[in-house]
């Protein structure tokens, strides 16, 4: 085989790759377009220990941007990262109303993820929201609380003293009015018991819950600590929120990893920083999510 014909015989198939591929990400990104663009734009809201974005961290990733690119119109919360869940809610109210305006939407749907979706139920139930929210998705919330609060509430024996520099930190990332320590408090079981009687679900809102569980066998072994300390006396786990605890409403089900338990509390929302652990992808999970909203008529 002469030089030019070895060069046509390498470059062609790769030139065609590469052809192919585009016309692939254009197929897909076109059909997507149609399966994520909801009636009502979507708001994304974190949990308790982040912001929207943390020392230049952003909390959801790639999952905002890439879900705009299919179509669907996508904010965040902008709650604190620290503060009560009253405080919370009342600051997730704001963006919500914010985002009707700029929209010009009658509605939202929320995609709250660990702490958040407390701060949404408590924004919708008690902050007169319930007209401006279609649905409501909690993923791994702890709407029964975690026995992984009430540890750290009895164990930490100056809380005082703890509390002050997590507020200090709280501080210096953005929050306007942190309380870590009462933060903390409500995630407990006890607290969440009264929480609940406290704050009904509201006719007209679709309440809708997702959660997942890893096992002993997880690779990291700081969550799978963390999941047997959380077994013996809670069950089924993510390492930090309860399989009991995370269903809500219409419960969806246990996210997995190609049916494997492999997706902690952090690996849902694509923290995989955190265990080391890529397998979930996070991502398409949330385009599922947001497409099956669509279909629902939200």
């Amino acid at each position: 085989m002469n030089i030019s014909k070895l060069k046509l015989f390498i470059v062609l198939p790769a030139v065609c790759a590469v052809i192919l591929s585009v016309s692939c990400i254009a197929k897909n990104k076109k059909e997507a377009a149609s399966d994520c663009g909801t009636k009502y734009p979507v708001v994304f809201v974190h949990g308790i220990a982040f912001r929207d974005v943390t020392l230049g961290y952003e909390y959801w990733g790639e999952i905002p941007e890439y879900l705009r690119e299919q179509g669907a119109v996508v904010f965040t919360g902008r709650q604190d990262a620290y503060a009560t869940i009253e405080v919370n809610a009342e600051l997730l109210k704001q963006t919500v109303v914010e985002i009707l305006a700029s929209t010009e939407s009658e509605k939202v749907n929320i995609i709250a993820h660990s702490r958040g979706g407390l701060e949404a139920r408590y924004m919708i139930s008690k902050l007169g929201m319930a007209g401006s929210v279609a649905s409501l998705t909690t993923v791994s919330t702890p709407h029964r609380g975690s026995v992984m609060a009430d540890i750290v509430m009895e164990k930490v024996k100056d809380q005082e003293a703890a509390s002050a520099v997590i507020d200090l930190y709280s501080k210096i990332i953005g929050d306007k009015n942190p309380d870590s320590l009462k933060a903390g408090f409500q995630l407990t079981r006890g607290y969440m018991e009264s929480f609940n009687q406290a704050v009904p679900d509201m006719a007209g809102v679709y309440y809708q819950s997702y959660g997942s569980v890893i096992s002993s066998g997880y690779p990291n072994p700081v969550w799978a600590s963390l999941y047997g300390i959380m077994k013996k006396s809670d069950g089924e786990n993510d390492g930090l929120v309860s399989e009991t605890s995370c269903r809500w409403g219409n419960f969806r089900g246990l996210v997995t990893c190609n049916g494997k338990p492999l997706v902690t509390h952090a690996d849902i929302i694509g923290m995989n920083f955190i265990t080391g652990e890529d397998c979930f992808d996070a991502a398409a999970f949330y385009v599922q999510v947001v497409a099956e909203l669509k279909g629902m008529g939200y």
